[in-house]
């Protein structure tokens, strides 16, 4: 059988719709290796920007469906210096390497098997393709793919782990919360009234309470764990924020409901929240969090919202 992987948009990745590695043309630099063990597609990237240099692990078997008992996704990031992400880029950029590449943001199928499949994402924004057949690869290309491969030998051992089972989920803490560690910028959340929410935040819960005084740029919500078996397999969960009739003045359109994925590793807790950025979100009334898998809500907070 032929495995192939289908190299889609900017983001490189059929497999997991949302991830923070994607930014705007002139921000960032993005290699990935792409490779198959067993139906399983692994996907590494390492990415240099204006914050910093990091690196990102995902992986998902596509034969699966997502609700079924033996399916199993994996998402890790790792640490990359900048050193080592000029030399990997270099190896991929080199004149070598040149004659594998693809036509310019070309999106098909590749064999996986019989070749060595990289994606960068330059500066100006252009996507390229390198598909290096195995038998025709420079030791230096074969090194790379051997390097990315390495960062990944964790998320391999646990693709063997037991079948992902949650049997709940519970609020650890809940309250007005401290945002740390700031990355900037926004995510896009198409099914938002805003349309987008803060990337690469984390938080603190800085005073345990179930009232909160709105003003812009308070920060509140819950520190959410899921519970189940094997420890640190991935989980999607259907977030909702129901709360009064909120009306953006710029779009005219209005929402009572705010709903996205969020992923979580079982066992861990993540901190769920909202943060008032708009004077038109400053509405009192009832802020109910509900965290939804399966179908089913396991958790939910209410928050007792007023002006102050």
């Amino acid at each position: 059988m032929r495995h192939t992987l289908l190299i889609l948009g900017t983001c490189f990745s059929a497999l997991l719709v949302s991830t923070n590695v994607c930014a705007q043309p002139g921000e960032l630099r993005q290699l990935t290796y792409s490779f198959q063990k067993g139906s399983r597609i692994i996907l590494v990237s390492v990415i240099d920007s204006s914050s910093g240099t990091s690196g990102l692990i995902m992986s998902e078997d596509p034969t699966r469906n997502e609700h079924a008992p033996d399916y199993y996704r994996t998402e890790r990031w790792l640490s990359v210096s900048r050193p080592q992400f000029d030399n990997m880029w270099s190896a991929i950029t080199a004149n070598s390497a040149q004659k594998f590449a693809q036509a310019k943001n070309d999106r098909r199928y590749y064999d996986l098997v019989n070749n060595y499949v990289f994606t960068i994402q330059e500066l100006s924004g252009l996507q390229k393709n390198y598909v290096v057949p195995k038998d025709k690869a420079s030791s230096a290309l074969a090194t790379l793919a051997t390097q990315f491969r390495d960062y990944a030998k964790d998320v391999l051992v646990q693709t063997t782990a037991p079948a992902r089972k949650v049997t709940g989920a519970e609020i650890v803490e809940y309250g007005l919360l401290r945002k740390v560690k700031p990355k900037g910028g926004f995510v896009d959340l198409p099914n938002s009234l805003a349309g987008k929410a803060h990337k690469g935040v984390a938080s603190q819960l800085v005073k345990k309470t179930g009232t909160i005084k709105a003003s812009i740029g308070t920060t509140f919500g819950i520190g959410l764990r899921f519970l189940g078996e094997p420890e640190g397999a991935v989980v999607t969960s259907h977030l909702r924020w129901i709360h009064p009739t909120l009306t953006d003045p710029a779009s005219h359109h209005s929402s009572d409901v705010n709903e996205w994925e969020g992923t979580f590793h079982i066992a861990d807790m993540r901190y769920v929240s909202h943060t008032f950025d708009q004077e038109w979100e400053l509405v009192p009334g009832k802020w109910t969090i509900q965290a939804v898998y399966g179908g089913k809500v396991l958790a939910e907070k209410t928050f007792d919202v007023s002006r102050p």
